[in-house]
């Protein structure tokens, strides 16, 4: 049995793997921290999805596959970054901490 390759891939603003016809979106703790980071800032200001969408531009389900950690194109996370007040420069420092 050969081992599996992986080709990273970058496909409308995210990475992907791309090996043995399988894709796998790449998220390690960098990115689990910035999904924690915003996710609490919803909840903390108690906005919907649609609030959300409402504040950003950012379509509701582009929002919510960001949020449940599917995808989190860098575009989403800088319109959901300062749509809530958030200081996206500090968010990415503490994430390049985490980075596995």
């Amino acid at each position: 049995m050969s081992a599996t390759t992986y080709t990273p891939v970058f496909l409308s603003g995210y990475a992907v793997l791309m090996g043995n016809g399988n894709r796998r979106v790449v998220n390690g703790g960098a990115t689990a921290y910035v999904i924690e980071v915003l996710r609490e800032r919803q909840h903390e200001q108690g906005w919907t999805l649609d609030d959300l969408e409402k504040r950003s531009g950012i379509p509701r389900g582009t929002i919510h596959g960001a949020l449940s950690g599917r995808v989190l194109a860098v575009e989403t996370l800088v319109g959901l970054a300062l749509s809530m007040g958030l200081d996206l420069a500090a968010i990415m420092t503490e994430a390049a901490t985490r980075v596995q």
